[in-house]
């Protein structure tokens, strides 16, 4: 199976570069400086990965790196890292909050299908949230009666 390229400010990046970005943002917008056994522990990866990323992320001038120093994300690796995190909290938004999914599931859900939301799509279930929370706080009779029928056990889909 192909590695997921998606387009972020023109540079191709892998799945795996996106979930790196995505985490250097993710701690850099909670400490004063990134390091590579902080990116390691967040993600559960060996340091000598971690660098290997980094270097190929440097690549694609995302980030300012050099051995055994901290980690600076350039203004590219900002807006890169923004969208995937908006992307991912998105789609975890929608599972929590519309589908009433369990939040560590939903997280390992969104982190996988961040990676595959194109524009359109991510544009679409926005406005949808939108609307839902909107409606939701409108005590509208749609968003109460779609919950009471979300709590059933029993699924309704057709088998093919």
């Amino acid at each position: 199976m192909k590695k997921n390229k998606m387009r972020i400010n023109s540079s191709k990046l892998t799945s795996s570069l996106e979930d790196y970005i995505r985490t250097i943002y993710s701690i850099s917008l909670r400490e004063k400086v990134v390091r590579v056994k902080d990116i390691s522990r967040e993600m559960k990866r060996s340091m000598p990965s971690v660098c290997n990323a980094l270097m190929r992320l440097k690549e694609y001038d995302m980030v300012k790196y050099e051995k055994y120093s901290f980690i600076t994300i350039t203004e590219k690796g900002i807006k890169a890292g923004y969208e995937i995190l908006k992307r991912k909290h998105c789609i975890f938004e929608f599972l929590v909050n519309v589908l009433n999914i369990d939040d560590n599931k939903a997280g390992e859900i969104a982190c996988g299908i961040e990676h595959y939301l194109t524009d359109d799509v991510y544009e679409k279930l926005s406005r949808f949230l939108t609307f839902y929370y909107y409606e939701n706080n409108s005590n509208k009779d749609w968003v109460f009666r779609y919950k009471k029928v979300t709590n059933f056990n029993e699924l309704h889909c057709q088998d093919i």
